[in-house]
């Protein structure tokens, strides 16, 4: 009677078959971590091109005026009101974001709430804050309207030269607030650029454009980024 053989790995033989798999899976991995990110970068480009699309709406509707980047609250009954009397405001603030009787913008910006950049750190937290000081996160211009007790600025869009920076990403060069990149010189570039390696503008023709860096920006005007366009 013939004996019966079986086949089997050896450990030595299995040893090399996962060494071959994880040789793959490094090869494999940063292609698929680029392409996921990637991904991500063109649903924020697409997300800024629609909150573009909305301040220029606004401003239709608006006799050309931009938004508010910040506000005071507005008594009761003055709400509608784009640009009251300071005796019809309190001394609570508003920000172009958040959710408030008093913001104008809000109408126009409600329905693009969920359209946060997919790559910021704080993008779960945005989500789940939607109207309030964190829910948000991108930076508009300075370049927009500020309606306070005593500071009146009233902006139309048609009065901000087409190639200036509207919207961006938000990152250690600006708040959520506005561009405070040319006020502030002491900025200590981190995350800006990552981890897509680049920014995505949104510009005041409602055009938008990825930025990509070469190397992390040292200061505010690095280029890419024109301090001219601020």
């Amino acid at each position: 009677m013939k004996s019966r053989t079986t086949s089997s790995f050896t450990l030595i033989e299995l040893l090399v078959v996962i060494a071959i798999i994880a040789v793959l899976a490094s090869l494999l991995l940063p292609a698929l971590s680029k392409a996921r990110e990637r991904a991500r970068t063109t649903t924020c480009s697409n997300n800024m091109r629609q909150h573009g699309m909305s301040v220029q709406m606004f401003s239709a509707d608006n006799d050309g005026y931009l938004p508010n980047w910040t506000g005071h609250e507005k008594v009761a009954g003055y709400e509608d009101e784009l640009f009251p009397a300071d005796d019809n405001m309190t001394t609570s603030l508003y920000r172009w974001y958040m959710s408030s009787s008093s913001n104008n913008f809000w109408d126009y910006h409600e329905p693009l709430t969920q359209m946060q950049c997919p790559s910021n750190a704080q993008h779960a937290s945005a989500l789940e804050n939607i109207g309030s000081w964190s829910g948000n996160t991108y930076v508009v211009s300075d370049r927009f309207s500020r309606w306070q007790r005593s500071t009146h600025r009233a902006r139309k869009l048609d009065n901000v030269s087409a190639d200036k920076y509207m919207i961006m990403e938000e990152n250690e060069f600006s708040n959520k607030y506005f561009f405070n990149a040319t006020y502030n010189f002491n900025l200590i570039p981190g995350s800006i650029g990552t981890p897509h390696d680049g920014m995505n503008i949104t510009f005041f023709d409602g055009h938008m454009e990825f930025l990509r860096f070469a190397t992390h920006p040292a200061t505010y005007d690095t280029a890419p980024l024109d301090a001219d366009l601020y």
